[in-house]
């Protein structure tokens, strides 16, 4: 039997429905710390690139710490008590502290929320906004980058003294990594922003995916560096960022300059969660790795993007992502009336920067779904799922069926059981 998270289950898939053995490819989960509070106190102890953050701050400060929703495990309910302690022991109270969740374009935070990403101690010392990427007053603009996009950050880190980033450093769909300087864009930017930056996914000509724009790569990734760019506008203070495993467990703790130490931390996480295999499987099993990895579909893409790259042309991909927060964009299902992919670039170039978020998403889910047969079994409608072009189970062992339906008897079989966390590519 296979066991595979499921939101927050676990099910179960016997393997004695496969023709033949599947192909396990999921490295060792990288071990936590002993003591993540402990962790984190060193990484302050000892920044990369850059003074200690008490060097840094002074007691007449007016502190904004950026922190990420949900969407992202970054355990800053462990890393924000001891940046706290960090930040009164050079003076700086409570009071002068500002927590702004780096929301991007995502549903804001109920108080329930906010108290479970901070840790219900840091909500009760801290006041808490939350980051409103679409209200042209809570956001100023600070220049321009020279991929030629505006950027507008929210109005109370720029009108800060000092801005601290945190978050957590993982692979990223076409930003390449999560964290470091996505803290401000998208994180706390203005929405046409945000929307042009994800736009750099497209060559200039806009036919086609830019390639540089991929998981695990930060160079020449256009993505990326308008990122960089942006976070350069606001010059943040100080960045500390999570590496967790598979279980949300803190496993490293980079902290320091907003490039250096962010730098340092894709190359650790590269180091732990990028795998490599010999070739491409005829059926790809993958799970997200279960709750919040498949909080909605927009996190699930994730997965089913990574496990593409080790599904042959033709293939079938069975994919658990619960979603149980709907799609992640009420709006995601209206970039599916297209009938070829030079329709659907004409359309995302021509409609895109009016507000139509996740375009890329789409556009990457259409291109995936013309070259293999997706199979997603999760609690969005069938009728949902058949919209995005794949097909709906209500059982795993259904998809099983599927692909003996598709591929006969005899094909091969790649099973992935944390998709999210895993960059898997064949060689």
């Amino acid at each position: 039997m296979i066991e595979l998270k499921y939101g927050k289950q676990t099910l179960k898939l016997s393997t004695d429905r496969l023709p033949l053995e599947p192909r396990l490819l999921s490295g060792e989960d990288a071990p936590a710390v002993a003591d993540g509070a402990a962790a984190v106190g060193r990484a302050l102890e000892n920044p990369i690139g850059s003074p200690r953050l008490g060097e840094l701050v002074s007691a007449s400060d007016r502190v904004v710490v950026i922190v990420p929703d949900l969407t992202r495990a970054a355990r800053c309910d462990v890393v924000l008590p001891v940046l706290l302690e960090e930040l009164r022991a050079a003076g700086v109270s409570d009071r002068a502290v500002t927590i702004l969740f780096a929301l991007g374009m995502h549903s804001p935070n109920s108080q329930a929320e906010k108290q479970q990403i901070v840790g219900m101690g840091v909500a009760r010392r801290v006041r808490m906004v939350d980051h409103d990427a679409r209200d042209p007053r809570q956001n100023v603009v600070v220049g321009k980058t020279s991929f030629g996009n505006e950027i507008a950050i929210n109005r109370l880190a720029v009108e800060s003294d000092k801005v601290i980033v945190t978050g957590t450093i993982g692979f990223h769909l076409f930003a390449g990594f999560g964290g470091g300087r996505k803290g401000i864009l998208p994180g706390v930017a203005g929405a046409e922003c945000t929307l042009c930056n994800h736009m750099l996914t497209l060559t200039t000509l806009g036919s086609r995916w830019n390639d540089a724009a991929r998981a695990g790569n930060l160079e020449g990734n256009p993505v990326h560096l308008d990122m960089a760019e942006a976070a350069d506008m606001v010059k943040p203070t100080f960045l500390v960022n999570t590496l967790v495993n598979c279980e949300k467990q803190i496993v490293d703790v980079v902290a320091g300059d907003v490039h250096k130490a962010f730098a340092e931390g894709c190359r650790l996480y590269d180091g732990y969660y990028r795998l490599k295999t010999d070739g491409k499987a005829d059926f790809v099993i993958a799970s997200c790795g279960g709750y919040p990895k498949d909080i909605n579909f927009i996190q699930t893409h994730k997965t089913i993007e990574y496990a593409m790259n080790v599904l042959r042309e033709g293939g079938v991909m069975l994919v658990l992502g619960a979603c149980s927060r709907g799609l992640g964009n009420k709006d995601f299902l209206d970039w599916f009336q297209y009938g070829t992919e030079e329709e659907f670039a004409e359309g995302l170039k021509a409609t895109y920067l009016k507000g139509n978020r996740n375009a890329q998403t789409a556009y990457r889910l259409f291109w995936k779904t013309r070259r293999a047969t997706i199979v997603l079994f999760t609690q969005l409608p069938d009728s949902t799922v058949q919209r995005m072009g794949m097909v709906p189970v209500d059982k795993i062992e259904d998809a099983v069926t599927i692909a003996r339906e598709k591929l006969g008897d005899g094909f091969s079989t790649h099973l992935i059981p944390s998709g999210a966390h895993f960059l898997v590519e064949a060689e």
